[in-house]
């Protein structure tokens, strides 16, 4: 049991063996997260996920006050009522746990046993009636009961039918709500209503739906509020519905993925990324935020309190006052970790978050914050970042259509100065040398090198036709490049004083684009897949035996070429040396590694993960005694 620290402070989880310093934070970051609920009063936060804990978050702060303990099952979600003093959580297990919540720990009050896995729950505020949806993916079935003190009764039994449960009670408990989104097999969605007596008062025909998850709330108006809603007008099934629960008919239809109301009546919509008031509407968003694809975003709101919850990635909850917008408790990034770039002299680390138009500054000894530069681009969802080592400039592809379909924007750490770098033609992936004096770039016709200064710019046909790139690196005249041909995964070398090309050996089985990493000096190259990674070093070719069951996700070189970094979906980074003569070292960190990245001289790893960065320190680790490979 973690609890609230006696500072009121923000409580981390300690730093793993090797690490100096944690740029950015881990607080609301539950892996594999399936739902969150703010509680009612607005002081703390409630999750649950896929490893089966339920964790308890202290608001605004955003530490962690206390975790139950995974059973071995998923939660699917849980219930505040009776004020927020008693939660309900439905478990893949079967299992419906009620918890008490006025002690100092959860106490489990009450469970609930079925034969199938519970996804979906509700209960009425004064805890008189649950309601439990449970699905058996094997058998297409699914249930709804009602469970009224010691009588269970059951509500609806369909065959042919295995989505996700969404239950609803009406603030005056006569009526419960049920919607069922099924998008992986049928690709469809249902909506039921009961009375207090069990009696069917409307049934929704079932409708297409591309959604796998949706929302259902009462609102303050006693209207309900559905996402999707089998009933939209034609090309419009997957959007938000106000429905009157009386007659089925739909009152309005939003194009956002979840509206809430407050404890003072105000209705707060959350759609692509804001938060606005319905009174407002969505030309005047409150909020303006990174976050999940909407098909599974989550969102919570405490009038109280004034807070708006939200989730900012698969693993992230971002606080935000709705007062004023701001992110709370300080603005650090709320998602992966998608590139990283130490300072030219090792003090400084620079973050790019996924889907954040950010760069975030961290001391890169004590991981205090060194400030945000927001930038005047926005971005696309797949927008594509690099960083320049050491020499404090970012290069990012702008959201498509500002102002024009094609190019990047520049960007120096130090400043807001950005200049735009326009192209012919739209951009799948490109690159900087880790002096930033060139630039490479790919449109799946040709590799174009760009001299940053003078704006030269040389062009080479593609290697191979239909290539899709997935990485493009460069580095001393060398540009190495990966992705996907004719259903096969690639990797190529450039030569650009000579303009020559070589197609790099990989396993044929492989489907997707292999993973690859270049040595400052270009004299090493490192290709990755599933359950390989291939060395070759001036030309040599050496594998390196990986019978490790966890993915390898990303790679890095040190600027000489010395060291290998190889970070896992399991957390864990590999760092080898190159020649093989040495002794290879295991790091472990909480989170899948999503990016590694040397400072200039090889003395520093960085390594991020969900919202955070964690600083080695390799020279102490050198000293100290590791695990061996």
């Amino acid at each position: 049991m973690t609890r609230e620290p006696a500072s009121g402070g923000i409580e981390e989880t300690p730093l793993p063996s090797g690490a100096i310093a944690r740029c950015g934070t881990n607080n609301l970051t539950h892996v594999d997260m399936t739902w969150f609920a703010l509680a009612p009063d607005g002081q703390s936060l409630v999750s649950t996920g896929h490893d089966g804990t339920v964790r308890c978050w202290a608001c605004p702060l955003g530490y962690l006050r206390w975790i139950i303990p995974s059973t071995g099952s998923a939660i699917h979600g849980g219930a505040f009522y009776a004020g927020g003093l008693r939660l309900v959580t439905a478990g893949d297990d079967g299992l419906a746990r009620v918890f008490n919540l006025t002690h100092e720990e959860p106490l489990i009050e009450r469970t609930f046993r079925f034969p199938h896995p519970v996804t979906g729950v509700a209960a009425t505020e004064h805890g008189e009636r649950y309601a439990f949806g449970t699905t058996c993916s094997r058998e297409a079935r699914s249930r709804v009961l009602l469970v009224e003190g010691d009588r269970e009764s059951i509500l609806l039994d369909v065959q042919g039918m295995s989505g996700s449960w969404y239950l609803a009670f009406s603030p005056d408990s006569k009526t419960l709500v049920a919607l069922n989104v099924d998008g992986h097999t049928r690709e469809e969605c249902r909506v039921w209503m009961w009375d207090t007596e069990g009696h069917v008062t409307r049934a929704q025909g079932r409708a297409p739906s591309c959604l796998y998850h949706g929302a259902l709330r009462f609102l303050a108006t006693r209207a309900l509020s559905i996402r999707p809603w089998p009933c939209a007008p034609s090309g419009g099934v997957d959007r938000l519905a106000i429905v009157d629960p009386a007659t089925g008919a739909m009152s309005a239809s939003l194009d956002a993925w979840d509206v809430t109301s407050d404890g003072d009546g105000e209705q707060w919509v959350f759609g692509s990324g804001v938060v606005y008031n319905a009174r407002s509407g969505a030309d005047a968003p409150l909020v303006r935020a990174p976050c999940f694809p909407g098909e599974r975003a989550l969102f919570s709101v405490s009038g109280g309190a004034r807070l708006a919850a939200l989730q900012s990635a698969v693993h992230n909850i971002a606080l935000y006052s709705l007062e004023t917008g701001e992110q709370l408790p300080g603005r650090m990034p709320r998602s992966s970790i998608e590139a990283l770039s130490f300072s030219s002299d090792g003090t400084l680390l620079a973050l790019c978050a996924r889907e954040d138009s950010r760069l975030f500054l961290f001391d890169a000894e004590s991981g205090e914050s060194r400030g945000t530069h927001e930038s005047a681009a926005p971005l696309s969802t797949d927008c594509r970042r690099a960083l320049g080592l050491g020499t404090g400039i970012e290069l990012f592809s702008p959201a498509e259509g500002w102002p024009a379909p094609t190019g990047m924007v520049l960007r120096r750490f130090g400043g807001t100065e950005e200049s735009r770098v326009e192209m012919s033609s739209a951009l799948q992936t490109f690159a900087l040398s880790p002096d930033s004096r060139n630039a490479a770039m790919f449109d799946g016709r040709e590799l174009i090198l760009l001299e940053m200064h003078s704006g030269k710019r040389t062009a080479f046909p593609a290697p191979v036709i239909g290539l899709e790139s997935e990485q493009l690196l460069l580095s001393n005249g060398v540009v190495l490049i990966s992705g996907v041909a004719g259903g096969r995964g690639q990797a190529f070398v450039y030569w650009v004083d000579t303009g020559k090309s070589l197609k790099l050996g990989i396993p044929s089985a492989m489907t997707s684009a292999p993973l690859v990493a270049l040595a400052a000096d270009a004299d090493c190259i490192t290709i990755a897949g599933s359950g390989w990674i291939r060395l070759i070093v001036q030309g040599v070719c050496r594998d390196i035996e990986w019978s490790d069951s966890s993915s390898v996700t990303t790679l890095a070189l040190s600027p000489d070429g010395r060291r290998l970094a190889v970070g896992t979906l399991d957390g864990r980074i590999l760092l080898s040396p190159v020649d093989g003569e040495g002794q290879a070292t295991w790091l472990t960190q909480e989170h899948p590694v999503a990016s590694l990245a040397f400072s200039s001289d090889g003395l520093r790893l960085a390594s991020g993960s969900n919202a955070s960065a964690l600083v080695w320190d390799l020279r102490a680790l050198a000293a100290g005694s590791q695990a061996q490979l």
